[in-house]
This record gives structure tokens, C-alpha cells and sequence, in this order.
């Protein structure tokens, strides 16, 4: 407009743009208001590379790559895909089968028993770190409660979407994940990315025997997102008694804190109570954070994702 009222800049480190700039002045009309003048704009270009350093010290906008295709690459089979599931990958584990597969726009991965499925994980094909069950971002509180965000110990691996996010999020953070059985880790590794995940160290291992042999304030955060595939009906599943949690509770530093997500109800009965119960003889802090949607009528009966934050801290 020859006001020179705005200016763009993009802010450099390492010879990749970690962030942009827009600077705007307004007053008078175009050309006859304050301007940036050829001093404003050597000024801010002088700062740019100290700031994509500053910029980064505060941890770098994480960038996933797209999910590896497995789709039919003629012509009727991508059409096909757009509107049926596109599977990718089928194991047994246990009496269930898992499937990874596509479907409208996610990659899902999915156990299926007696008719009945249960899916795991969805990550968006454009983003794995973008997950489609929006439980996976109340995980996060556990992470914000912690007084620090050092190590963290996932159990449950699935399609590693939480652990990517808190890998993208947390710069430096050191992650255990646990995982029971291997050939979940194997299809993670082939159709998530799992083994891009900085800071990740796997361990194939029982969740709760490899919680009662940590050695004491090993962790700052934990977080609990697994389905055990050898529980039936409505029995308690193994990582959810009170053992297993006193084991967290000790290993978790002065300070932590854990996130757990339960498949359960609001109406005071079933896991959510039974978790929510043993938590608060444990922990000084413990939160009840059920997903649900805006415009729902609430139904304290309705099965969700309930995420239950217990913290060390004050």
C-alpha cells in the first residue's frame, strides 16, 4: 500500500524458520501515519537470529511427518478407501485380534474380541501427534501439575500418539514406556513411527511388575493408558488396583504426578469410583476429569474416557 504500516519476519535457527513475526502500526492514512523506516526493519532483522535461539530454548514447534501409506496405490483401491476402512496389519494377541487400519483420515488400531472392538488409538494420517479421542489431551494436566517435567513413564503404548505429544512438547524429556506385549510395540514401530520419537527408551515388560522393581522417585510424571486383552466382563483390570498404584506412588519424585484414563461412568460405580478411591488414600491431590462434549445432556450413566490426575504436590 506504500505505508509500510506492517512487517513480516521469520525468525531463522539453523537454517530452518522456527517462528514468524508480524509487526503493524496504525494512525493517519496510508502513508501519512507512523512507518517502519529502513532503520525499524535493519533492527528487527539484526534480532531475528538471537531470537530463533530464544525461540528454541523454549522448546522448537514440534513438525510430525505423515503416517507410512499402506493403501492400495491403484486407482479403485484409493477411491475404495475414501469410504471403507483400509487394513494394514492384523495380529493375535491373546483372545483378541488387533488390526491397524484407515479409516477417514485416521489411523486406528484396534482390538477385537467376541464381536465387540474396542480401538486403541486414532492418529491422524497428516500428524501422528494429532490424536482423534480427545482424552489424550487431558493427559497433559498430569504433565502441568508435576513441579518438573524431567522423565515420564508411560504404560501402554498403542500408537504412541500421547508420547509423541508430550515428546514434541516437553523438550528433553526422557520417556519409559512399558508395553506387555512385543508385537503391539512391532506394529507401533511399523505404522507409527514409534521409533522417531526422541528421548523414547521401550521396555517390553509387565506394567505392574516393572512399577514394584523401580527404584523409588524414578519419575516425575506417569501416565497409565493401557487395555489389558486378558481381562474378561467387568473384572478389575490389573493395573488398576491398588498395588500397582502404591508402586506409582513411590516411584514417582516429590512433587509428580499421574494421569490415568478409565473407560467408565460418573454414576459412583465401576472403575472410576474403584480407581478415584484408591488414589485418594495414596495421594494429597486427585482430580476427576471426564471427557464430554459441549452440547451433551449429561448422563452420569453414559460409558467415557475418564482421566483421573493424582498429584505429590501441594
Amino acid at each position: 500500500m506504500g505505508g509500510r504500516h506492517s512487517l513480516m519476519a521469520y525468525v531463522p535457527l539453523r537454517g530452518k524458520v522456527v517462528a514468524g513475526i508480524m509487526l503493524g502500526r496504525c494512525g493517519g492514512r496510508c502513508g501519512s501515519g507512523p512507518a517502519f523506516s529502513d532503520a525499524d526493519i535493519e533492527s528487527v532483522a539484526a534480532l531475528l537470529p538471537a531470537l530463533g535461539v530464544a525461540r528454541g530454548s523454549f522448546g522448537l514447534p514440534a513438525i510430525s511427518e505423515p503416517l507410512p501409506m499402506g493403501a492400495p496405490s491403484h486407482l479403485l483401491g484409493r477411491l475404495g478407501s475414501l469410504w471403507r476402512p483400509t487394513v494394514l496389519a492384523t495380529e493375535q494377541i491373546g483372545r483378541a485380534t488387533v488390526q491397524v487400519r484407515d479409516r477417514n483420515g485416521f489411523r486406528e488400531m484396534v482390538a477385537c474380541e467376541n464381536g465387540a472392538e474396542l480401538v486403541w488409538t486414532r492418529a491422524s494420517l497428516r500428524d501422528a501427534s494429532a490424536s482423534g479421542w480427545p482424552y489424550v489431551e487431558l493427559l497433559h494436566i498430569a504433565a502441568l501439575q508435576a513441579r518438573a517435567r524431567r522423565r515420564a513413564l508411560f504404560v501402554g503404548c498403542g500408537g504412541a500418539v500421547a508420547l509423541r505429544q508430550f515428546a514434541n512438547l516437553y523438550p528433553g524429556l526422557a520417556i519409559d514406556l512399558i508395553e506387555r506385549e512385543a508385537q503391539v510395540v512391532e506394529l507401533a514401530r511399523a505404522w507409527y513411527g514409534l521409533d522417531d520419537i526422541p528421548g523414547l527408551t521401550v521396555h517390553i515388560a509387565d506394567g505392574a511388575s516393572f512399577a514394584q522393581h523401580a527404584v523409588a522417585s524414578t519419575w516425575d510424571v506417569a501416565v497409565i493408558d493401557a487395555f489389558d486383552a486378558s481381562d474378561a466382563g467387568d473384572s478389575p483390570q490389573t493395573l488398576l488396583r491398588a498395588p500397582f498404584f502404591a508402586a506409582l506412588q513411590r516411584a514417582l519424585r516429590p512433587g509428580g504426578a499421574l494421569a490415568v484414563n478409565v473407560i467408565g461412568t460418573l454414576d459412583g460405580h465401576g472403575p472410576v469410583r474403584d480407581v478415584g478411591a484408591c488414589l485418594l488414600r495414596l495421594f494429597r491431590r486427585v482430580r476427576v476429569v471426564p471427557v464430554m462434549q459441549a452440547d451433551e445432556d449429561y448422563a452420569p450413566s453414559a460409558l467415557r474416557n475418564v482421566v483421573l490426575i493424582a498429584s505429590k504436590g501441594e
